[in-house]
């Protein structure tokens, strides 16, 4: 089985392992296609918290082969087929391979020509009998660019924790980064290590996302600020007016990298057009900044319904002073232009499934006065009824509730959760 291998430091002592493109299968929402290291924040925990992150966790071997052939490839290779099942009969010592017969000498050598990391990405293949090791990736980097740049290989790599050890004792080692996509984390990578002409000047949204989670995970959002601005600056038009996965997309990032100006707009955006629970869909944001979202939803709607309800009961009891004739028809147009919008009978209740502000001040605002004259019909036979329109308007009460709320609607402030 061949595993590609990348050199982004060819003298690294740091193997990184992620699984195979071709291994992260997952849904385009809900199981995390973005690779959210955990649910919400719960990644960011204390140093003996933290699991081991060694190759034997991954169900690999702690040996590195030994280097045969390069390549040189644009994008992560697909898995190579599977090379013929082994004989039961085991090899002498003169048919192992030399890293086999002396483990302790055991290096990956690259030849003088390939070793120009500033110009050039170089990956090699490397042949194993393991299959478990052709589902994943090798990236060999540098310990001091990884534990300058992020906090979470700071602690994993110097905290006295089972890599660091490895890493002084033996001054090499792997380590294991599961449901990552290793993509983005080349990106990334390449930023920490300074080998800016490998990094893309543009990136599609979900690239965008992708990178946004790494840099939460990986905290290291100061080493890659100069990209992530420009990218969020190319996109920053392309923020969506419907209610769509795109939304929570553009809200992640805009938490990410703290951008005020596009997280305000964003959260009113959701505010406005969710028409359900809001759900991060196991992007990292923060549980604070969701529920801040819904609360403020299902409040702007419940004021909604509340005015009309109110405005109802004043029609019934006269505190809206007018004839008999004008609040009763007043009155009951209400009643029935909120039946037919599903506002009555019955009253929508929180969390207000299926309604979202946008959609339903819209359709509150659309609600016709009922028309009704005055009539006075005179004595003489010659002269027909004369008949004068009412003056008062059922719009001129309900146009300022939806103005109210409306107007009341404002995005969320970053720094209130920062």
């Amino acid at each position: 089985m061949s595993i590609p291998v990348f050199y982004i430091d060819p003298d690294g002592d740091v193997d990184l392992l992620l699984p195979h493109l071709e291994e992260l299968a997952t849904p385009l929402y809900g199981v995390s296609k973005y690779m959210s290291p955990a649910p919400g924040l719960n990644y960011r925990r204390s140093d003996s918290q933290y699991p081991s992150t060694s190759a034997q966790d991954c169900g690999l071997s702690a040996e590195a082969p030994a280097s045969e052939e390069f390549q040189h490839y644009d994008e992560v290779p697909p898995l190579a087929e599977s090379q013929p099942e082994p004989t039961d009969e085991a090899p002498g010592p003169d048919e192992l391979p030399e890293s086999q017969q002396n483990p302790e000498s055991e290096t990956l050598e690259i030849p003088a020509d390939h070793c120009n990391a500033d110009e050039e990405l170089m990956v090699e293949e490397q042949d194993t009998t393991s299959t478990q090791d052709g589902k994943y990736v090798r990236i060999r980097v540098s310990s001091k660019h990884l534990t300058f740049a992020s906090p979470h290989f700071k602690r994993n790599l110097q905290s006295g924790m089972l890599e660091s050890q490895t890493l002084r004792s033996q001054g090499h080692v792997e380590f294991c980064m599961d449901e990552q996509d290793p993509g983005v984390m080349l990106i990334v990578l390449n930023i920490l290590h300074g080998r800016t002409s490998q990094v893309p000047r543009t990136v599609d949204l979900d690239t965008l996302t992708k990178f946004a989670v790494m840099v939460d995970y990986l905290e290291c959002h100061e080493a890659v600020e100069p990209f992530s601005d420009r990218w969020v600056e190319n996109l920053k038009g392309d923020i969506p007016t419907t209610c769509s996965s795109e939304l929570i997309q553009w809200l992640c990032i805009s938490f990410t990298f703290h951008k005020q100006i596009q997280f305000q707009e964003v959260t009113l955006a959701t505010i406005r057009l969710s028409r359900d629970v809001i759900q991060t869909l196991d992007l990292p944001i923060r549980e604070s900044v969701v529920d801040k979202l819904n609360s403020l939803r299902q409040e702007a709607l419940d004021r909604l319904l509340l005015a009309l309800e109110n405005l109802l009961d004043d029609f019934r009891s006269d505190r809206i002073k007018c004839t008999f004739e004008c609040n009763a028809m007043r009155y009951g147009a209400l009643v029935k232009e909120m039946s037919s919008r599903t506002l009555l009978f019955p009253r929508p209740q929180i969390p207000f499934l299926g309604y979202s502000i946008e959609d339903t001040t819209a359709s509150v605002r659309e609600i016709r006065d009922p028309k009704w004259c005055n009539g006075n019909n005179r004595s003489h036979p010659f002269y027909p009824p004369h008949c004068q329109s009412h003056d008062c308007k059922l719009t001129s009460h309900i146009w300022p509730i939806v103005s109210s709320i409306n107007e009341s609607l404002k995005g969320l402030s970053l720094e209130e959760f920062l």
